[in-house]
């Protein structure tokens, strides 16, 4: 029995060299972003054969903006800023990106967030996980520390 792995790392040279020293050969398939290559390969973790996907983000998949009637900064006093309502949206430049994430998220098992261990990739790591989470609950979510 395979276990179907999602591997996502926080940029696509990440994803590449975890490619390179997890797999001993692994073929490149294109994902909708032309950055952004998804790496498939089989390995051995413990006793279990593990199927491998390992694909990368290119930072923030969701924006925070403030609500409309703020939208030209200029016009308030920062200390305004600081109580003006937020909403958070997808990035309209990420689409092809959440779209790829979310295609190979629904035939996996487990996601295993690869970001950097610091507070932006924390935050990009949740929304790597909550992106998944959206169209396979059932995932199991690791994070790796490297």
């Amino acid at each position: 029995i395979m276990t179907r792995v999602l591997c996502v790392a926080e940029k696509p040279s990440v994803a590449k060299q975890i490619s390179e020293a997890l797999g001993q050969s692994f073929t490149v398939e294109r994902t909708r972003n032309k950055f952004c290559k998804a790496y498939k390969f089989s390995m051995t973790f413990g006793r279990e054969n593990w199927d491998m996907i390992v694909t990368s983000v290119l930072g923030h998949l969701l924006d925070i903006s403030f609500e409309d009637e703020y939208s030209s900064w200029s016009r308030y006093d920062p200390a305004d800023l600081l109580y003006a309502r937020t909403h958070i949206k997808s990035n309209d430049d990420m689409n092809d990106i959440v779209s790829s994430l979310e295609n190979y998220a629904k035939a996996v098992e487990i996601l295993i967030v690869m970001t950097d261990c610091d507070r932006e990739g924390e935050y990009i790591g949740y929304e790597i996980s909550q992106m998944c989470l959206r169209v396979n609950p059932r995932i199991l979510v690791k994070r790796c520390v490297f």
